[in-house]
């Protein structure tokens, strides 16, 4: 992403800090200074996922997110978190926990190699960030049939 204008501090310099598409709203609604609002119609809102950028943009911070942010995704089955240099995925059919593998994006970026069974205890917390983000989220997986194998 290449970002310039006012504002803008960190200019001709790269930047490979994580972030993601769900921190733009929270930036621009800063920009906008409007806030988000805590109900609609009489009904509650859930909070922004993101954060704003503008204090990496402006030359604040050097991040968005801190090592402990976790993000996560599912799609179809298709599966992942994330959380600093961490993160599992699970792109098997059907969706098992054990079918996640452990990366590290740091020394792996391209995410061939599955860590899990060197790192067996970063492998276990990466799990339970997924179960709490599963819940969080409401991911519901249903039972695969003994067709679909």
């Amino acid at each position: 992403m290449i970002v310039a204008g006012p504002g803008v501090e960190n200019i001709g310099k790269i930047n490979d800090s994580f972030l993601t598409l769900m921190d733009f709203a929270p930036t621009f609604y800063e920009l906008a200074n409007v806030q988000y609002p805590n109900e609609w119609k009489g009904k509650v809102v859930k909070p922004l996922l993101g954060k704003s950028i503008l204090p990496l943009l402006s030359g604040k911070s050097t991040t968005v997110h801190d090592s402990t942010y976790v993000f996560g995704l599912e799609l179809e089955g298709y599966s992942m978190i994330r959380k600093g240099d961490w993160k599992i995925v699970n792109i098997d059919w059907p969706f098992l926990l054990e079918n996640f593998q452990l990366m590290n994006l740091q020394t792996d970026l391209a995410e061939q190699q599955d860590l899990k069974e060197i790192y067996p205890e970063k492998y276990q917390e990466m799990l339970s960030e997924w179960e709490r983000f599963s819940k969080e989220v409401g991911i519901v997986y249903p039972t695969p049939s003994p067709e679909s194998n």
